[in-house]
């Protein structure tokens, strides 16, 4: 007689991160017999069978879970804890402190990318992987990572230097960029604190040309907002401190870089201490010398004018007002601009073939300030405007160069502003082209770190922003280009002719275009 039974359903077999139990073992049925129970495992033994030990699958979900943690615990920055401290074995020769608004050197050093023999801890793979990490705290870094800390992502900024700069080159907020720095809440307080310049005035000859009016160049802002620029940074840096607290950290120079497939590490200096990070991406925003940029190999040609400008801060008693005004002089170009607080700028391009014994010392000599008095001297003999060189708050000198760099975008690093791209600072678009670069950069890369966690690259999204950004560094480097060759020194007959061009363009329908040019409106 045959019988015959089916084993005991126990259950539904739970699947859970890969790891399923072992159906229940089918008993053997023999002929004309009972069933026959197999013997029972012992629990060691049955554990063994249902959940083979797989160690290295095991510490990569131990890292994971912990991670995801400890974001969830302070999603607006780091972890309270980081892995060093919570494993003493892998904390190296000095373990890691917390960073509560401490010095640079409390800075975090975070696990590497594999890890080292000997160590043998849970926390031994987990490394904390910041979304962005932006090299240098200048204007643009530090607006980048405010747009990307808006969208809640964890953005901190190395920034070389220890003390806030005072020196104060671009002057000039135009619309575009006063759009961008409003989706961080910087653009009202800004303005309120800035000289609203409505019209342009070109002067030669002791006689008006015409005028370029703003009214129309913008909807919301119809002026170009006026305002020094370390004011202009502080304003940035107390938007990114409401946004992401603690994130600006000072006095931390970037030493190397090593990109991977799915993130960057970066190893650095703080007052002599290393400091290590990860990143899905890095943000170049280190100025003209970048060192990113020399380290990923990026040629950018450059490209030296011999144009040679002085410039200098001092009282404005010229009766002038909110106007900006361009003087066209044949012995070279005198530009002035009004600024908050009764000051006016101005800026006077030297003489290049030397007939002021003046102008040959500066010339000579290209990071030395020049004398507020040669200034006025030189002010007074173009325009007739007499400067009071005793009231000079800030005098400077600076040559012209234009740099390109031939990639913007190699693998998860993007330079933008001066470290990408330098084009004359006559028209003052410099810095308001890092602006933009920081605007168009913070979406691509948003869109990133929300695919895949960041994982993975989108080689057409960084083409098409890097092709977009370079055809718009091109235009503004041309434009910059075209005003320092009306501003340059000319004979009698070309200066009449000068005259003549530029006083029909700014009384024909083209003045409007010109206003569009001057506010930035097609960059």
């Amino acid at each position: 007689m045959r019988v015959e039974r089916r084993p005991r359903r126990r259950g539904r077999a739970v699947r859970r991160r890969r790891l399923e139990p072992r159906a229940a073992p089918p008993r053997r049925l023999v002929q004309g017999c009972s069933p026959v129970r197999q013997p029972r495992a012992r629990p060691a033994a049955r554990a063994a069978q249902r959940h083979p030990a797989v160690a290295g699958r095991l510490r990569r979900v131990l890292g994971r879970d912990a991670a995801a943690g400890a974001h969830l615990l302070r999603p607006g920055g780091r972890a309270a804890l980081d892995p060093p401290q919570l494993d003493r074995r892998g904390a190296g020769p000095r373990a890691a402190r917390r960073l509560d608004g401490g010095p640079p050197a409390a800075l975090p050093r975070l696990g590497r990318a594999r890890p080292r023999r000997g160590r043998r801890g849970p926390w031994a793979a987990l490394v904390i992987t910041h979304d962005v990490v932006v090299v240098g705290g200048g204007p643009v870094g530090v607006l980048a990572a405010a747009l990307l800390a808006a969208r809640g992502l964890d953005v901190p900024v190395w920034e070389r230097r220890a003390e806030e700069p005072s020196l104060s080159r671009a002057i000039g907020v135009h619309p575009p960029s006063l759009d961008v720095l409003d989706r961080v809440g910087a653009a009202k307080p800004l303005v309120a604190d800035a000289v609203p310049v409505r019209r342009g005035v070109a002067r030669s000859g002791g006689r008006t040309l015409g005028t370029v009016d703003f009214d129309r160049a913008h909807p919301r802002w119809p002026f170009v907002a006026a305002l020094p620029q370390h004011r202009t940074e502080q304003l940035l840096r107390q938007r990114l401190e409401s946004l992401a607290p603690g994130s600006l950290r000072r006095g931390v120079s970037l030493d190397a870089l090593e990109q991977e497939p799915e993130r960057v590490l970066l190893h650095g200096t703080a007052e002599g201490r290393t400091v290590e990070a990860a990143a899905r991406f890095v943000i170049a925003a280190d100025g003209a010398r970048s060192s990113l940029r020399g380290a990923l190999g990026i040629d950018a040609p450059l490209r030296r004018y011999p144009d040679r400008y002085v410039m200098c801060d001092v009282a404005d008693d010229t009766g002038l007002g909110a106007d900006a005004v361009v003087h066209l002089e044949r012995r070279g170009v005198v530009e002035s601009f009004p600024l908050p607080g009764g000051v006016r700028r101005f800026v006077v391009l030297l003489d290049a073939d030397g007939d002021d014994d003046g102008d040959v010392g500066v010339v000579q000599d290209r990071d030395a300030a020049p004398d507020a008095e040669l200034v006025a001297s030189l002010v007074a003999e173009r325009t007739g405007l007499d400067l009071d060189p005793g009231t000079a708050t800030m005098t400077s000198a600076f040559g012209v160069q234009r740099r390109l760099a031939r990639r913007t975008v190699a693998g998860r690093v993007v330079l933008i502003g001066d470290a990408a791209h330098e084009i004359s600072p006559i028209g003052g678009q410099g810095m308001n082209l890092g602006w933009l670069d920081a605007a168009a950069v913070a979406p691509v890369l948003a869109r990133a770190l929300r695919a895949a966690g960041g994982r993975r690259l989108d080689p057409a999204a960084f083409r098409a922003y890097e092709e977009a950004r370079r055809r718009s560094v091109v235009r503004s480097a041309r434009q910059a280009e075209i005003n320092m060759a009306l501003g340059r020194p000319v004979g009698t007959v070309v200066g009449a002719a000068r005259q003549v061009g530029l006083s029909a363009a700014l009384h024909l329908p083209t003045r409007r275009l010109l206003a569009s040019l001057y506010s930035m409106r097609f960059v």
